[in-house]
Formats: C-alpha cells, sequence, structure tokens
C-alpha cells in the first residue's frame, strides 16, 4: 500500500519518484489491492468527502503512471519480464572474484584496510560532508558496487595487492557524466556510458598489483580478478624509470634513445606522436583522449622492447611479439583496449631487473 506523507506517496520507505523510475513494476504489484480497492470507491464517490475523492483519482494517475513506465522499460529491455526489478546489463561481468561484490552490503573501506588480498593505500573523498571510506552498496539494479559517499568530484581510491591479480572485467553503474564531468576511471580506462541507473561490463585482461578507481560522477564500479596465469616466456623486466634512468643499458638492445616510436612501432598519424623518441616516450604522461591513452601505452611498450631485446633480460614476451601486440592495440582507437595492453606490459616490466 502507498504511504501518503504530505502531499508525496512513497513505497514503504523509497521516495515515489524513486520507486516509479527504478522499480515501476514492484511498485505496481505492491499497488494492486489499492487499485482495486479504489475502483470498487470510485462507483460509490457521489457519496464521499470532497478531499477523499481527490485523493483516490491521484492514486489512480500515480498507479497508471506506474503502469506506462513499466511498459516503456519492458519495450526498451530495462526491465526483465517477470523479475519486477530493473535489470543488470549483462548481470555478473563472469565467473571470477568480484572484488566489491565478495564483501558484505553497507561495509565501508577506510583507509588501511585490507580485503581479498588487496589494502586500500589511499582513499581520498573530495567532498567535505563525507569521511574518506568507499562503501559497498546494493544500487538499483540490483547489482553490489562500490562507490563514493554523496556525489563526490574527484574522488579516488588506491587499492594495492600483496600479489599481482589478473583483472578479467569491470562493472560499471550509473556512469552518467554530465557537462563538465568525466565519469569513472579504473587504472586511467574511461568506463562507457551507461545512462544514470545503467549497469555494464568492460572485459579485460591484464596484470597488475595496483587498483585505481577515480570519479567525479555518482553511481559505482566492481571489477574480477582471480590469480594470473604464468608467465608466456621469462620471469624478469625492467621499468621505464630504469631505461630512462640507465642509459648505458640501451647498447646491447640495437635502439637508441634518438630513434622515433615510429621507426619501430606503426603509430596511427592522428596521435601526432609520430617524432616522438624512444626515451622521450619513457617520460610518459596522461589525459582523458586516444593520444594520451596511447602515450600512456608507448612509456610501457618502450620499456618491454628493450626488455625483450636484451640478452641479459628473460622478459615474457619476444620482440616481435611486443611489437605486434602493441601495433594492433593502437590501430584500434579503443581507450580500454590501448589502457588494458599498457596494464598488461607494466606488470611484466615490473617483473623484477636483473641488470645494474
Amino acid at each position: 500500500m502507498p504511504v501518503l506523507h504530505g502531499n508525496v506517496f512513497t513505497a514503504g520507505q523509497v521516495p515515489l519518484g524513486c520507486a516509479l523510475k527504478y522499480r515501476p513494476a514492484q511498485y505496481l504489484w505492491a499497488n494492486l489491492p489499492t487499485l482495486f480497492s479504489t475502483l470498487r470507491a470510485l462507483r460509490e464517490e457521489s457519496s464521499m468527502p470532497l478531499a477523499t475523492r481527490s485523493m483516490h483519482r491521484t492514486m489512480l494517475l500515480i498507479l497508471a503512471l506506474a503502469l506506462a513506465l513499466f511498459a516503456a522499460q519492458l519495450v526498451n529491455g530495462r526491465i526483465t519480464a517477470g523479475d519486477g526489478k530493473v535489470a543488470a546489463a549483462v548481470g555478473p561481468c563472469n565467473n571470477d572474484l568480484a572484488f566489491f561484490g565478495s564483501a558484505p552490503t553497507n561495509t565501508k573501506f577506510h583507509p588501511g584496510d585490507t580485503w581479498q588480498g588487496g589494502t586500500f593505500t589511499s582513499i581520498v573523498v573530495n567532498n567535505p560532508n563525507h569521511n574518506d571510506v568507499m562503501n559497498v552498496r546494493i544500487v538499483s539494479n540490483g547489482d553490489k558496487v562500490g562507490r563514493f559517499p554523496g556525489v563526490a568530484g574527484g574522488s579516488t581510491a588506491t587499492i594495492t595487492f600483496a600479489q599481482p591479480v589478473q583483472v578479467t572485467g569491470i562493472l560499471w553503474f550509473g556512469n552518467d557524466p554530465e557537462a563538465g564531468e568525466s565519469g569513472w576511471f579504473i587504472n586511467n580506462m574511461p568506463g562507457p556510458n551507461t545512462g544514470d541507473a545503467g549497469a555494464a561490463c568492460t572485459a579485460t585482461n591484464f596484470v597488475t598489483d595496483t587498483i585505481t578507481i577515480w570519479t567525479d560522477d555518482s553511481g559505482g564500479v566492481d571489477f574480477y580478478i582471480k590469480q594470473p596465469p604464468p608467465p608466456d616466456g621469462g620471469n624478469e623486466g625492467c621499468t621505464p624509470g630504469y631505461w630512462k634512468n640507465h642509459q648505458d643499458s640501451w647498447a646491447p638492445t640495437g635502439y637508441t634513445t634518438g630513434q622515433t616510436v615510429e621507426s619501430v612501432f606503426d603509430v596511427p598519424d592522428a596521435y601526432g606522436l609520430d617524432n616522438m623518441t624512444l626515451l622521450q616516450a619513457l617520460q610518459g604522461g596522461g589525459g582523458p583522449s586516444v593520444a594520451d591513452k596511447a602515450r600512456i601505452l608507448l612509456r610501457a611498450a618502450v620499456a618491454s622492447l628493450l626488455n625483450s631485446a636484451h640478452p641479459g633480460v628473460d622478459f615474457a614476451l619476444s620482440t616481435g611479439d611486443v611489437i605486434s601486440q602493441v601495433n594492433a592495440a593502437l590501430a584500434t582507437g579503443n581507450k580500454a583496449t590501448i589502457i588494458g595492453l599498457a596494464s598488461d606490459l607494466d606488470a611484466k616490466n615490473n617483473a623484477g631487473c636483473p641488470l645494474n
């Protein structure tokens, strides 16, 4: 039964607007007795006080609106017939471990807390009215996600794992940035626009020991992890920072600091990076554009190139594999694909450097 608070009907303790927007089917089902009793009462409304007649007519209008919204969402695929609730876009992303989804609902993670092998080394909520926490919530479509309290612009959390994990999927909820907003990111990977109450999964395949979540929007995220497979090749690698600061180690690789990235990789002209040298690529960069993501990939790619070519480094990939994988990712122009490979190469570059 709807409850009247002043002049606002609610479904239980859920505001009417939310009930109609997110759960019209449940609202209709819960109020079927009200609908029938109101219809019966209207037959005798001539003997009712005017205020009572007005309330009955208002209730009928609200129920009619709920029915119309239910029909519209059913047609658009936002409601699965028979379940009576807004459905997740694709359900669980996969069968691997959901980091936030495996935590009890209403868990509050604080800096220093550990969960599933990962430690929240940093949480910063850019909102003076809220503490620096991440909450685990069940959102309107039934998914369980991690989110920052309130609409927290520019809030971030960093989770560091004791052992590298393979990230196989990301669940995005309510990623609907408005003008001037950027939305949700995980490890510089932007989420798709899901709409205000929609959800979507991104399939990923990268190994990392650090997850960085950033947003200036409401909504929430989760990510799916498992133990990474053994390396395809060796288990050594030197970081971009090493190669940048140890240019004397380049000689055995056959590559020089002044070579352009275009002389090694097939970099699309649209990125404007053809004249960047291998040494300059190791400086890295960042930003929201595809070219910015390509810069991030090329930083990891040059380190992987040098690792694969150096006889003293037992790297996981051959030089040919590094070049072909980087060329394929750059050619897609897809931010998620480019950043996914960057994260994978970065993990291999951090396997442990045997050089002085």
